[in-house]
């Protein structure tokens, strides 16, 4: 199971977290990771490339299939619509495909 954790400070997303296995099928032919990692990938580079978060961090460990994106808490409007797009989609997934992806969102 992939589990997809959102943390938020004062209502604002500051970091995603996704990690584990779906199993929804074999490596290569599995949908439910596909499109988890391409959100995640996605939000890596919108926060870094396109919104310039030069202080947000990526973390990436292959061993234990974790991605890690955070960054500090912004009161741009752009890095909010950006960050909530990708968590509502995430979580479109989770609630789709809930034997494979748990979602967990941490007010902080």
């Amino acid at each position: 199971m992939i589990t997809v954790t959102v943390i938020r400070e004062k209502g604002e997303i500051v970091s995603v977290e996704a990690s584990g296995h779906s199993g929804y099928a074999e490596a290569g032919k599995d949908i439910v990771c596909a499109g988890v990692s391409a959100l995640i990938q996605a939000l890596a580079t919108g926060v870094s490339d396109v919104a310039h978060i030069e202080s947000a961090s990526l973390s990436v460990d292959p061993e234990s299939t974790t991605m890690k994106i955070g960054w500090p808490r912004s009161h741009s409007k752009e890095i909010r619509i950006l960050t909530e797009t990708i968590v509502f989609s995430l979580k479109a997934i989770a609630e789709s495909y809930g034997v494979y992806v748990n979602f967990v969102e941490v007010q902080k």
